[in-house]
C-alpha cells in the first residue's frame, strides 16, 4: 500500500511539496528521527529525483553553525540563505522551525521506497504560507554552498512569479 500511495505521490509531486521521511539518505546517522522535508526542485530527468530541504526547531544552534561557516565567503549574508517560520504559522510545524537552505538534499523515489515515508495533510504549503516557500526557494539560490542545478531549478520558479 505504502509504494502504491508513494507512487501515486511521485506523479504529483511538485515544489512546495511536504513530506516526513525517515531512512539511510539524507542523514544516515540519524534515521531514527523523522523530518519534515519541504521539495525544492523535481528533475523528472534523473529518473525522479527531488531536491528537499528540511527543517530543524534547533534554531540557535542552527544558525550559529551556519554563521560560523559562511564566514568563509565575503559577501555572503549568512541570513539571507535560511528561512525561519514561527512556530504554529504552517501545519508541519509547531514551534519555530529553521529552514536550512544551505543543504539541500536530493532524494530519488528509490531513496523514499527504503526508507520510512509518509504523506502529510495538508501536502503542499497552501496560499497562507506561500511567503514561506518563495523565502526558501530565495535563500536556496543565494547559498553558495548549494549546488548549481539545484539553484537553477528554484531561480527557474522565482522567475516564473
Amino acid at each position: 500500500m505504502l509504494e502504491k500511495n508513494l507512487n501515486l505521490w511521485a506523479l504529483s509531486v511538485r515544489v512546495g511539496a511536504v513530506f516526513k521521511f525517515r531512512g539511510e539518505k539524507p542523514f544516515p546517522a540519524n534515521r531514527e528521527v523523522g523530518h519534515h522535508f519541504i521539495v525544492v526542485g523535481v528533475d523528472e530527468k534523473r529518473q525522479q529525483l527531488y531536491y528537499v530541504v528540511n527543517g530543524s526547531s534547533k534554531v540557535s544552534r542552527w544558525k550559529a553553525n551556519i554563521h560560523r561557516t559562511l564566514e568563509a565567503f565575503p559577501g555572503v549574508r549568512p541570513e539571507d540563505t535560511y528561512v525561519v517560520i514561527p512556530g504554529g504559522q504552517t501545519p508541519y510545524f509547531p514551534r519555530e522551525t529553521m529552514v536550512n537552505c544551505n543543504a539541500v538534499h536530493s532524494l530519488s523515489l528509490e531513496d523514499l521506497k527504503r526508507g520510512e515515508f509518509e504523506m502529510v495533510s495538508p501536502s503542499y504549503l497552501d496560499e497562507s504560507n506561500l511567503r514561506f516557500l518563495f523565502q526558501i526557494l530565495r535563500a536556496v539560490v543565494a547559498s553558495p554552498q548549494v549546488s548549481e542545478r539545484a539553484k537553477r531549478k528554484a531561480k527557474d520558479l522565482l522567475d516564473e512569479n
